[in-house]
C-alpha cells in the first residue's frame, strides 16, 4: 500500500466516524473515484489496513434461506448436465431459474453467493470431479507383475522400407484422409515393466494394437537374450481393456503359460501408472535421437532401441528403490523365476487347442509336442479313467514334453487336471501358479467428495443401489424425474398481440355430386324408416327407377317420403300407421 493510497483510507476512515446520518454515501463515493474501486473493495481495503469505520455487521451474515436439500438439488442438475468431455452446460444462474420456477426452491439467490454456499458444504462441481485417490500397489518380488501398454508411434512405415516421422503440417486432425492413407502402415511402440524392479521392454510392430503384435512381444520379453538378464514368464499381468488385450488368442496364451491376467477398469489408465510413464521415458530418452538418424528400417529401430534400454536399465537408478532397474531385479530367486520354453513352442501355444485322445488297450495315449515329436504318456494312475475312453490333452509349457491331462472321474463326475510326463521319464510334475496379487489389494478410503458424488448420482435417478444409477446413466436414462426442465420457460409471459388484417385466399369452386348407392342397399334404409308399411314392390319400384344409375344417397329419405311410406316423423318412430305401397295422387 503506498502513502497516497493510505492518506485517502485515513481521510475515508475520519470522515465515515464523523458524517451525519445519509452523509455516508458521499463519502464513500469520493473514496471509490480517488482509488478507482468498488465500494465493497474499499470497505476491504479499510479492514485489511486495520482502520474501523463504525459500519455494523449483518446480524444474518452468513445465513441461507437454502437448505443443504436445496444445494445437492442444484449439485446434482449440474453433474448431469456435464458432458462427458468435462464440459458444463448449465449455469448456476440457468439453475437456480429452473429450480425457481419450478417451485423447488423458495427464492432466487445470486449466483455467486450459490457458487459460494456450493463450495462451503463440498458440492460445488469443480469440488466433486476432482480424481479419486489413487492407492499405490505393492509386488513381492521381480517377474510378480508386468504391466504392459500400447501406443501409436509417430513414425510410419514407407513403401521404399524406410520409417518417415509424422509430419505436423501433414498429419492433423483437420486432415483426416492422409492419416487414413498410412493407417495400416503406422508403427506401434509397446512397452513393458516390471512392477518390482522398474525394469523396461520396449519394441516396435507395424500395425495398429493387435493380438498378435502383443503375443509377439510378450514372448520377445519372456525369452532370454544375451545382454538382457530379465526374462522368465511374468505370475500377473496388466493389461488395458482392449479389443486386442481380451481376445481368446491372448486369454488363451496366459492360461496355457500359468500367467494370472488382470484387465484394469475402463477409462483408469492409472491402474497402469508405471507403464505409462515408461512410454513417457521412452519418447524423451530414446525417440528423442531419432530425428538426428539417418534414414532407419523396423530392424534397424528395433536393434536401437534394444540397446538403449539395455543401457538404460544397466546405469539409470531408480527414484523409488535408488538401484539400477537390472541389479533390483537380480533379487530374484529360483523359486519366483518361471524359465519359459523357446519362442517356437511359444507360438505353438497360441494357435494350438485342447485336443482329445482316446486311451488304449494298455492305458497309454499318444500326443505330439512340437519340437519334441509324438511320445506316448501313461495315464494309468488317471482316476475314473477307462479303457476306449478319452481324455483332453494340453502341452504343458513349463515342463515340455509333459502335457497336461484334464479327465472326467467316472464317480463324480468331476473334471480335473493332471501334468504327466511321457513313460520315459515315469515321472509325474503338477504346476506351481498361484499368484498371490490380489490378496492384500484394498481400495483406498472414499474421501467425502466420493461420497456426496455417489449419493448425488442415487439421488438423480432416484434409487438406493449406486450399481443401478450407473446402470441408469449408461442408458441415457432421465435424471430427475421431477424436476421441470422447462419450468422457466413455461413461466415466461408472453403478451398477448393483436390480430392481423389479411386478404381471404380466392380459391376455385367445384361442385361436388353426392354419391349413389346400390338399390339394395337403399331398400335396406327404407326398410328401415318404414318399418311394417314396407313392401315388395317399394324394391320393384326402386329397381325399375333407379337399377341403371343408383340411388343417391342423399335423397333416401325423401323418396321413402315421396312413395308414402313414412308421412311425417312420428311414422319414422314408430306410430301405428296403415302398411303397404300409396303413390302420391295414385289409387291404393
Amino acid at each position: 500500500m503506498n502513502e497516497l493510497e493510505w492518506e485517502v483510507l485515513l481521510a475515508t476512515r475520519d470522515k465515515l466516524l464523523n458524517a451525519p446520518h445519509g452523509a455516508k454515501s458521499g463519502v464513500i463515493a469520493t473514496a471509490c473515484a480517488a482509488l478507482q474501486c468498488s465500494d465493497q473493495t474499499l470497505y476491504r481495503k479499510l479492514s485489511e489496513a486495520g482502520l474501523e469505520t463504525g459500519r455494523k455487521q449483518r446480524k444474518d451474515k452468513g445465513e441461507t434461506v437454502y437448505t443443504i436439500a436445496h444445494l445437492r438439488l442444484i449439485s446434482g442438475l449440474l453433474i448431469e448436465s456435464t458432458r462427458r468431455n468435462e464440459k458444463r452446460l448449465l449455469t448456476i444462474e440457468d439453475t437456480i431459474e429452473i429450480l425457481y420456477a419450478d417451485g423447488k426452491l423458495p427464492s432466487k439467490l445470486s449466483p455467486s453467493w450459490v457458487a459460494e454456499l456450493l463450495r462451503a458444504n463440498t458440492l460445488h462441481p469443480d469440488q466433486l470431479n476432482h480424481a479419486t485417490p489413487a492407492q499405490s500397489l505393492r509386488s513381492l518380488h521381480p517377474n510378480h507383475c508386468w504391466q504392459i501398454d500400447a501406443s501409436v508411434c509417430v513414425l510410419y512405415y514407407m513403401k521404399s522400407g524406410s520409417l518417415q516421422a509424422m509430419n505436423p503440417d501433414e498429419f492433423y486432425r483437420n486432415k483426416p484422409q492422409n492419416v487414413a492413407k498410412i493407417v495400416n502402415d503406422l508403427c506401434t511402440r509397446y512397452a513393458c515393466t516390471d512392477h518390482y524392479s522398474g525394469t523396461i521392454w520396449a519394441r516396435y510392430y507395424l500395425g495398429g494394437e493387435t493380438a498378435e503384435n502383443l503375443l509377439e512381444f510378450m514372448m520377445w520379453c519372456m525369452a532370454q537374450r544375451e545382454g538382457c538378464p530379465a526374462h522368465g514368464a511374468p505370475w500377473l499381468l496388466m493389461l488395458d481393456p482392449g479389443a486386442a488385450n481380451t481376445s481368446h488368442l491372448v486369454k488363451n496364451f496366459c492360461t496355457r503359460m500359468s500367467v494370472k491376467l488382470n484387465i484394469n477398469k475402463p477409462g483408469n489408465p492409472r491402474a497402469k501408472g508405471q507403464v505409462e510413464n515408461a512410454n513417457n521415458l521412452i519418447e524423451r530418452h530414446f525417440e528423442g535421437r531419432l530425428r538426428f538418424m539417418p534414414t532407419l528400417d523396423l530392424l534397424m529401430l528395433n536393434l536401437l532401441c534394444e540397446q538403449w534400454q539395455v543401457a538404460h536399465n544397466a546405469a539409470r537408478k531408480h527414484t523409488r528403490h535408488g538401484q539400477a532397474r537390472y541389479s533390483a531385479w537380480m533379487h530374484i530367486t529360483t523359486e519366483q523365476l518361471r524359465i519359459a520354453p523357446s519362442m517356437a513352442l511359444m507360438r505353438d501355444l497360441v494357435t494350438s487347442v485342447e485336443e482329445t485322445r482316446r486311451v488304449t488297450n494298455n492305458m497309454l495315449i499318444s500326443f505330439g509336442v512340437k519340437g519334441f515329436g509324438s511320445q506316448d504318456y501313461d495315464v494309468r494312475y488317471l482316476p475314473g479313467v477307462q479303457v476306449g475312453g478319452t481324455v483332453t490333452v494340453a502341452v504343458n509349457p513349463y515342463r515340455a514334453p509333459a502335457v497336461d491331462v484334464r479327465f472326467t472321474d467316472a464317480e463324480t463326475g468331476e473334471l480335473r487336471w493332471m501334468c504327466i510326463e511321457p513313460v520315459v521319464t515315469d515321472k509325474v510334475g503338477f504346476n506351481i501358479a498361484a499368484p498371490v496379487i490380489g490378496e492384500d489389494y484394498k481400495a483406498p478410503p472414499a474421501t467425502l467428495a466420493d461420497g456426496v458424488r455417489n449419493d448425488l448420482l442415487k439421488q438423480a435417478y432416484n434409487v438406493d443401489a449406486l450399481e443401478e444409477a450407473e446402470k441408469a446413466r449408461k442408458k441415457n436414462a432421465q435424471a430427475f424425474t421431477g424436476v421441470n426442465a422447462m419450468a422457466d420457460v413455461q413461466a415466461t409471459v408472453v403478451p398477448t398481440y393483436l390480430p392481423r388484417k389479411g386478404t381471404a385466399l380466392e380459391t376455385e369452386k367445384r361442385a361436388v355430386a353426392c354419391a349413389h348407392i346400390s338399390v339394395p342397399a337403399a331398400a335396406k334404409r327404407i326398410k328401415a324408416l318404414a318399418g311394417e308399411r314396407y313392401t315388395p314392390q317399394t324394391f320393384t319400384w326402386l329397381q325399375a327407377k333407379f337399377g341403371a344409375t343408383g340411388v343417391p344417397e342423399d335423397q333416401v329419405e325423401a323418396i321413402a317420403e315421396r312413395l308414402g311410406l313414412v308421412a311425417d316423423q312420428s311414422e319414422a318412430t314408430g306410430s301405428d300407421v296403415p302398411t303397404g305401397l300409396r303413390m302420391v295422387g295414385g289409387v291404393r
